[in-house]
């Protein structure tokens, strides 16, 4: 796991919860958008490849990264919110969709990818343990939902235990590497 645990474990997931966690966010990159995607998630490189898109990984620095966007023209990139930093800061645009996540997303953010030239924004919510669990599109009064994380994909449950979040569905890994 990224952090989403006090102490990380690394988690088995199954193809079933692989290609449940790839389902929910295949939406997005289907219609009549042209262009490879650019993702370094299992999830979106599995979503891209159901709906026959090319895929390109990541460059690693801000500018290498910008520099890869503006050649490729992607119609979407998942990005992390620091990889989409880079590439505003090196001077780079988004083309077509620009998808932050996983983690929690600022509006500040999303805003600046709309200015700098994005078609329209995802924001994210998903962990290791359980992959895509929400989704908020757009910004503002326009946003998809009321939720700062987005509004729950289809299939996922969500509920607060003794102060611990705990997400249920197809997509959650079955166990840990210690077997729990």
């Amino acid at each position: 796991s990224g952090g989403s645990l006090e102490e990380p474990l690394g988690v088995v997931h199954t193809v079933a919860s692989l290609a449940a966690g790839a389902q929910a966010i295949t939406e997005p990159l289907q219609g009549g958008l042209g262009g490879p995607v650019v993702a370094q998630s299992w999830y979106a490189a599995l979503a891209a490849f159901a709906v026959g898109k090319p895929l390109l990984v990541p460059k690693r620095s801000g500018r290498a990264l910008a520099r890869q966007i503006r050649r490729a023209k992607p119609s979407h990139c998942y990005l992390s919110p620091a990889q989409w930093r880079a590439v505003l800061t090196a001077g780079g645009a988004p083309t077509g969709q620009a998808h932050v996540g996983p983690g929690p997303v600022s509006e500040a953010l999303l805003r600046r990818l709309l200015d700098a030239g994005a078609d329209e924004t995802w924001a994210w919510f998903g962990m290791a343990e359980t992959g895509p669990v929400a989704l908020r599109r757009g910004v503002g009064s326009d946003a998809a939902a009321d939720l700062p994380l987005g509004t729950l994909l289809q299939g996922v449950t969500a509920r607060v235990d003794a102060g611990e979040l705990v997400i249920g569905g197809a997509s959650v890994a079955p166990r840990n590497m210690e077997g729990d």
